[in-house]
C-alpha cells in the first residue's frame, strides 16, 4: 500500500523493510522464538495507541469540566444573565413598550409623565449600577481564567496531536506486514505453520483497525477543540 500523508520517503522505506524482516523472521522461526514473533505481532502498536487514548482521556475530561455547569464557563454564561436582568431593572420592558402604566399615564399632562418616568428609572440606576459593576468585575477575572483554560487546552491538544504520527506509522507498518504475511501464508504448505501465519495476520488486522479508529477519533475530536 502507498505510504499515508504525514509519512516522508525515508520513513516509508524502513517501514517497507521492517515489515519484510518481521515476516522473514517469522517464516524462518520456529519454538520459542516463533511464539515470541507471533505475540509482538499481535500487539503491534498497542502502547502507542494507550499513550494516545491516555492523552486524549486527559483532554475530554479538560474540555468536560470547562463547560460543566459548576466550571468557569457556566459561572460566565450566568453573570452575562444576571448582567442583562441587571440592564433590564434600569430601564424595563414595561417602561418603553405600552402596558397598563403608559395606559395610566396618558391622563397626565406629558411633562408629567415624563419626569415620572425618569424618576422611576433614576431610583433604580444607583443599587443597580452596582451590581453592573460586581457583575462586570467577575467577568473581567473569568475572561481571564478563559483566556488561561484556552492555553492549557491548547498544550493538551498538541500532547495529543504529537501521538498521531506514530500511530499513523503503526498503521502503516501493519498494513505492509499484513501483505507480507499474506503472502507468506500462501506459500506455506506446512498446515500448523499456516493456521499460525493465518492468526498472526488476524491480530495484525485488528490492531490496524485499532490504530485507524484512533486516527479517526482524533481527527473528530481535533475538529471540536478548534471550534471550542
Amino acid at each position: 500500500p502507498p505510504a499515508p500523508k504525514g509519512i516522508a520517503t525515508e520513513e516509508a522505506e524502513e517501514l517497507r523493510a521492517r515489515a519484510q524482516a518481521i515476516a522473514r523472521q517469522l517464516e524462518e522461526a520456529g519454538g520459542s522464538k516463533e511464539l515470541e514473533i507471533i505475540d509482538s505481532v499481535a500487539s503491534l502498536g498497542l502502547q502507542t495507541q494507550r499513550q494516545a487514548a491516555l492523552e486524549l482521556g486527559l483532554l475530554k475530561a479538560r474540555v468536560k469540566d470547562l463547560f460543566s455547569r459548576e466550571g468557569l464557563t457556566g459561572q460566565v454564561t450566568t453573570d452575562l444573565v444576571e448582567l442583562r436582568m441587571a440592564l433590564k431593572q434600569i430601564a424595563p420592558p414595561e417602561l418603553i413598550h405600552p402596558g397598563l402604566f403608559d395606559r395610566l399615564l396618558d391622563i397626565l399632562p406629558f411633562r408629567q409623565r415624563l419626569l415620572r418616568l425618569l424618576e422611576k428609572i433614576a431610583m433604580r440606576y444607583e443599587p443597580v449600577s452596582r451590581q453592573v459593576v460586581v457583575i462586570e468585575t467577575r467577568l473581567r477575572e473569568g475572561r481571564m481564567m478563559l483566556t488561561r483554560d484556552n492555553v492549557e487546552l491548547r498544550k493538551l491538544y498538541e500532547r495529543v496531536e504529537s501521538q498521531q504520527p506514530t500511530v499513523r506509522k503503526n498503521a502503516y507498518l501493519g498494513e505492509l506486514l499484513m501483505q507480507h504475511l499474506q503472502e507468506l501464508m500462501e506459500r506455506t504448505a506446512e498446515p500448523q505453520k499456516k493456521e499460525k501465519i493465518q492468526n498472526a495476520l488476524y491480530d495484525v488486522a485488528m490492531r490496524v483497525q485499532d490504530l485507524r479508529t484512533m486516527e479517526e477519533v482524533h481527527s473528530q475530536f481535533f475538529v471540536s477543540i478548534e471550534m471550542t
